[in-house]
Formats: structure tokens, sequence, C-alpha cells
């Protein structure tokens, strides 16, 4: 079971690493007349868009295995729910917010390397 899950993980990252590779690609395809900073927020609303219905699918299967096995239903739930705490909104919240910024320091910084027009 360890095996096949570190699989899954390593599949993930490759992906993950892929993705961020061609992001420098997207970026060089920007439009001179659309603002910089308009098209990071774009970029991150496309992102979104993209991995929610990925992250309500994975809820929905931990919702079932709930369901089936109550023996784990501690884990199942603290998993499901426990993002709801006060505690772990704020950190979500601190979460989303640095990334939409290294998003900005991203396209930044490319700017001022020369890659985008």
């Amino acid at each position: 079971m360890k095996n096949k899950r570190l699989g899954i993980g390593l599949s993930y990252a490759l992906v993950a690493m892929i993705l961020v590779g061609i992001q420098p690609i997207i970026v060089i395809g920007r439009n001179e007349a659309i603002d910089p900073y308009f098209f990071t927020g774009i970029t991150c609303l496309y992102q979104a868009f993209l991995f929610i219905p990925i992250t309500l699918i994975h809820r929905k299967k931990r919702k079932n295995q709930l369901e089936k096995d109550p023996i784990k239903y501690e884990i199942n739930n603290s998993l499901l729910n426990d993002w709801k705490k006060k505690k772990n909104i704020n950190f979500l919240i601190y979460i989303g917010i640095s990334f939409s910024i290294s998003q900005v320091l991203y396209f930044t910084g490319l700017d001022m390397a020369g890659a985008i027009n």
C-alpha cells in the first residue's frame, strides 16, 4: 500500500513540475496590452478552477470511505472537517495570500529578466 501511495505522490509531483515549467511559456504569450497583475490574477483563477473540482472529488471519496469504514472515522473526519476550525481557516487564508503574492513576484521577476514581452 505504501509503495502505491509513493508512486501516486511522485506522479503528482511530476505533473506539478511540468505545469510549473510551462508557466514561463504562458507568460511569454501575454499580450502587452494586458496588465501583468491582471494576468497574474487570471492565472490564479484558472488554477483555482482547475483544482477545486479535484478537491471536491477527493472529499466525496473520503466521505464514502467514512460511511464504509467507521474504524477509520477519526482520521477521515479530521481530513474532512478540520479545515473548519478558526485556526485552520486563518492558516488557509495565509497560504492563499502567500501563493498569490508569489505568483505576482514570479511574473514580475520574469518581466525584469526580459522573459515577458
